[in-house]
């Protein structure tokens, strides 16, 4: 019984140790595997169970530790000097919360800058107020028919969109960001309302008022409305979280929504209802226009449509709140992907240096191909082919290089410009700078391709120095087929997409940048890729393009055509010529390099 005991006391301080450092190390750890659910997606979609357990094991260790310290914090000098303060001055410490309550209100509330009413007359800022009144009216109606048009649009419900309708709502999302754009710029301008003497220029002050609160809250309401609207939808989310020319950045709707909660907002949005209360006590509707009533009117109704759904907000507020959790811990854990995917990328295991494709191959083999054709490569050996789905790896887009592609689309007539050269030199300057050039070692750009650190243009002798190529051909025109290079050269530069995501456009993976240029559009036919749900991201492999080829092969639909296959042979250290069955079968393939013979 006794040693029983002992070892429950040994055991006891094992765990504890007697300090809050092992409560922390643990609730970090906790964090950390919630990191690792948020990454992954493991079990999606009730990853989020998870991520709460975690997030609740490592909130409870945290609480421990805070208990542990709980007697040294209650014996600690500061401490005991604030509980002595508030014992002895209690009127000065309430003070002092009710000056930082109230600093917090001015902060939030009064602007800090220079005035755009500073130095002008009691005529000027008359006259300024009165056309910027018409402007607010103006700017009002827009947003309201812009932001109404957007948020009640059943295109926001779907799960899954067109790239068409991807641009429709980019577009649609667009239109509603400028015109809330539009009007901040009145709402920066009428925020210093309170700088307008409020006895010498009564009615400018509630006009000024008025425009800024009337169109703030109008953004706000609609706000309201796009967070309802959208709900739990991921697949709208991302594309409005993509980059935006008028946001000028990425993340617009979430940063939004977080604006909606944000406490400065909440408390200029209840201010702000406070003081259209004052101003109905006094001000004289009829004889400052009816464009100040239409004003008052629009602010009272967005009024009455935030206070009549506190109860949706409260409910929006947990799904924001939720939902910049997750991108905190996803944040947390992307650059750790990031690196271990780079780290795999480089780890090759093998003694083997030389690839099984020759020069000469490569040589042999570009006189079968066409601009448009799609690559499928395979390197073995390298630790990152574990990570990817399938025997093939990566795949690219051949164009053919600068020369080879105006010859090729020379006949495909063009909408806006003279020839295919003027086109890409106005249209694409950047990549057309490189690929008119040759690289050092003299060879022409044919090859587009995303890979660390993203999409590039490269050498048809460097893309397919590998140990396996296989080439197939898109059963489209001459004119689908330069409207698909075309739009990869559109993603020319961007990042490499380290979240393997393809609802998204900003950063591209090598079948991402494949899968994007041929889709079908209403301006080009295109292949269907269907894309697969891996760890709740949807993607296609460049296994799946080949595994497509094989089962469609010999269809009369089928939308790939065979061009060329190079398979290695690990044994005999050399690649060989290998035909259409050969290269169809090749999807089933272990992706595991020991495997290959």
């Amino acid at each position: 019984m006794k040693k029983n005991t002992q070892n429950k006391i040994i055991t006891k301080r094992f765990w504890l140790i007697n300090s809050s450092k092992h409560y922390i190390v643990l609730a970090l750890a906790s964090v950390f595997v919630a990191m690792i659910f948020v990454g992954f997606r493991i079990f999606y979609p009730f990853y989020y169970l998870f991520v709460l357990i975690f997030s609740f094991i490592a909130v409870r260790f945290l609480f421990k530790a805070i208990m542990l310290k709980q007697g040294k914090i209650a014996r600690s000098k500061p401490f005991l000097m604030l509980i002595n303060f508030w014992r002895t001055k209690k009127f000065l410490a309430i003070l002092l919360i009710g000056i930082v309550f109230f600093g917090f209100l001015a902060l939030a509330v009064v602007p800090w800058g220079a005035s755009p009413f500073l130095g002008k007359s009691k005529e000027q800022i008359k006259t300024m107020v009165t056309d910027d009144t018409w402007r607010a009216v103006v700017l009002l109606d827009n947003l309201k028919t812009v932001g109404e048009d957007f948020v009640t649009d059943p295109i926001l419900n779907q799960k899954e969109f067109t790239a068409d309708q991807n641009a429709q709502v980019k577009q649609e999302w667009n239109r509603f960001l400028l015109a809330v754009a539009e009007t901040e710029r009145l709402t920066e301008v009428h925020k210093y309302f309170n700088q307008i003497n409020f006895f010498t220029n009564r009615e400018e002050n509630n006009k000024s008022f008025m425009i800024a609160y009337a169109l703030y809250m109008k953004k706000y309401e609609l706000y309201h409305k796009l967070i309802s609207t959208i709900h739990d939808n991921e697949a709208v989310v991302k594309i409005l979280n993509e980059y935006s020319p008028i946001y000028n950045g990425k993340n617009a709707y979430n940063d939004t929504m977080s604006m909606f909660f944000d406490s400065q907002s909440l408390v200029r949005r209840n201010l702000g209802r406070f003081n259209l209360f004052i101003i109905g006590l006094f001000d004289n509707d009829l004889a400052w226009g009816e464009d100040y009533i239409l004003l008052k009117r629009e602010s009272a109704n967005s009024n009455a449509y935030l206070l009549g759904q506190l109860d949706t907000q409260a409910i929006n507020m947990l799904k924001v709140a939720g939902r910049s959790y997750e991108n905190k811990l996803f944040g947390a854990w992307f650059p750790i992907q990031k690196n271990v995917a780079n780290v795999m990328g480089n780890i090759y295991v093998s003694q083997r240096h030389e690839k099984l494709i020759t020069t000469e191959q490569i040589d042999e083999m570009v006189k079968q191909l066409e601009p448009g054709d799609i690559l499928v490569e395979r390197r073995n050996w390298y630790a990152s082919n574990v990570g990817i789905p399938g025997f093939w790896p990566h795949a690219a887009i051949y164009f053919g290089g600068y020369s080879a592609l105006l010859d090729y689309f020379k006949a495909v007539p063009l909408e806006k410009y003279a020839s295919l050269d003027e086109l890409l030199k106005i249209e694409y300057p950047k990549l057309y700078e490189t690929i008119i050039i040759k690289d050092k070692a003299g060879l022409e750009y044919s090859v587009i391709e995303g890979m660390a650190p993203g999409v590039i243009v490269q050498p048809l002798n460097v893309s397919a120095h590998a140990d396996y190529v296989g080439v197939m051909r898109p059963r489209l025109t001459k004119a689908d087929k330069l409207k698909a290079i075309l739009r990869a050269f559109g993603n020319f530069g961007k990042p490499y997409d380290y979240n393997f995501d393809f609802e998204t456009k900003d950063e591209l993976v090598c079948s991402e940048l494949v899968y994007d240029a041929f889709l079908q559009t209403k301006e080009k036919k295109g292949i269907n890729f269907p894309l697969h749900l891996v760890s709740g991201r949807k993607m296609v492999s460049p296994t799946d393009f080949v595994q497509k080829f094989s089962e469609e092969r010999k269809k009369s639909n089928s939308e790939l055509d065979f061009v060329y296959f190079l398979d290695g042979n690990e044994k005999a250290g050399n690649a060989m010529v290998k035909n259409e069955n050969d290269f169809a079968a090749s999807w089933k393939r272990l992706k595991y390099d020991f495997a290959q013979e």
